[in-house]
């Protein structure tokens, strides 16, 4: 998904005939959210870039399934999420207020505070 190379969905093959951009990413991330939960089987690359997907599609309409997902990987993947959650949290940040992820957002929020090791190493700065 982030190869912008492989010009995806469009080089899908036996696809629907009109499947965009958003139908696929709609597929995509629950696919990735199911991948979680086997990240003691994945390599830390792996596990990074299945971080960084969910991150992009913050912006997409599927970001709410997206925040969720990355509440998973903040229990399921304390060591990557470790080093990534600074991005994250600016993706965060970014996403327009709309009441539809609010929820989700609080959420992801929540689960932070009940890991401390996840943000232990934070600087002032961020």
């Amino acid at each position: 998904m982030m190869d912008k190379s492989l010009h995806l969905p469009e080089t899908l093959k036996n696809g629907p005939p009109k499947f965009s951009r958003s139908d696929f990413q709609s597929y995509l991330f629950p696919i990735l959210t199911s991948l979680v939960s086997y990240h003691a089987h994945l390599e830390s690359a792996i596990q990074q870039k299945i971080i960084k997907c969910l991150e992009l599609g913050l912006v997409s309409k599927s970001s709410r399934i997206c925040i969720l997902s990355l509440s998973i990987c903040t229990l399921e993947m304390k060591d990557t999420m470790h080093k990534l959650l600074p991005e994250v949290l600016l993706a965060l940040s970014k996403i327009s207020p709309k009441s539809s992820i609010a929820i989700a957002v609080l959420e992801f929020l929540s689960t932070l505070i009940h890991l401390p090791r996840v943000f232990a190493s934070f600087v002032q700065d961020q």
